[in-house]
């Protein structure tokens, strides 16, 4: 028997129902009979709309239970445990309490149950539809294939740069390289020409260096040259005995030497007379 089928004939029953006065009286007036015919007709109404019959069924009942009409109008009309409707219906007050405290629940949990219905619909079509969620998927697809290009586009972006950024630097240390080889070239070029132009000064410097006295006749021809009135054989005798060093050092020019002698013997006429006496400067 399914739940539905039960509801419609289930009703509840105390089970200390026997405990109760009225029919404490009932038992004992009318036995077990009394209380099992109580019982049948509170199942009978169970079953009727509005929970009443009518009293023109009691013989029908009595029959069918097995009792007398008397007895059974005795215990729908002579313990209270029964209401009598304008002498036409007789119904239970307890059933009718019970029956409607059952139907109240009932549609309690009808309305919780139409709420989680409605609940889970409003889920359901918070969720996308099959060709949304297709639809969805399809732009997630074209998000990503778009994430993705753009990826690879700025990837093959950076390899482009980064080749030529190389070919740029390769180009750069190359052309490095060739200024650097002409920079040594140049350098070297330089350096060579200041090593002949030092040679060539050295040469000089050599020929400066390697001082020749000069003859008497050289000497004399200078003087006269001059005007001076120097002796050039004293000069050439003076030198020579000195090996031509001037002081320490070497002479390096001879007719610097005789200017010199020059202008000490003006001086040495200005300041004394008569007498000549020549020094090494």
């Amino acid at each position: 028997m399914t739940d539905m089928n039960r509801e419609n004939i289930y009703f509840s029953h105390d089970a200390n129902a026997m405990s109760d006065p009225k029919c404490m009286l009932l038992i004992e007036q009318l036995g077990m009979e009394g209380y099992g015919m109580f019982w049948g007709l509170v199942e009978m109404l169970r079953q009727q709309p509005e929970y009443k019959m009518s009293l023109l069924l009691i013989p029908a009942l009595a029959n069918r239970f097995k009792v007398s009409e008397s007895k059974l109008k005795t215990v729908v009309s002579g313990y209270g445990l029964f209401v009598i409707e304008n002498d036409e219906f007789f119904f239970s007050r307890s059933l009718r309490e019970r029956m409607e405290l059952m139907e109240y629940k009932k549609i309690q949990r009808s309305i919780a149950g139409k709420k989680a219905i409605s609940a889970r619909w409003s889920k359901k079509k918070a969720l996308p539809s099959p060709s949304n969620a297709s639809e969805k998927l399809e732009d997630d697809t074209n998000v990503i294939r778009t994430y993705n290009e753009r990826n690879t586009n700025s990837y093959q972006r950076k390899e482009i740069e980064l080749s030529t950024t190389n070919v740029v630097s390769n180009s750069c240390i190359s052309y490095s390289n060739k200024d650097s080889s002409n920079d040594k070239d140049s350098l070297e070029d330089k350096e060579r020409g200041n090593f002949e132009k030092s040679e060539s000064s050295d040469s000089s410097k050599s020929k400066a260096k390697a001082f020749s006295p000069p003859s008497i006749f050289e000497i004399e021809s200078y003087c006269r040259e001059r005007n001076n009135g120097i002796d050039a054989e004293w000069f050439h005798d003076f030198y020579q005995s000195k090996n031509w060093m001037v002081g320490k050092s070497k002479m390096k020019d001879w007719k610097a030497s005789v200017r010199t002698w020059e202008r000490r013997m003006k001086n040495e006429k200005k300041q004394q007379s008569g007498s000549s006496q020549y020094e090494e400067l």
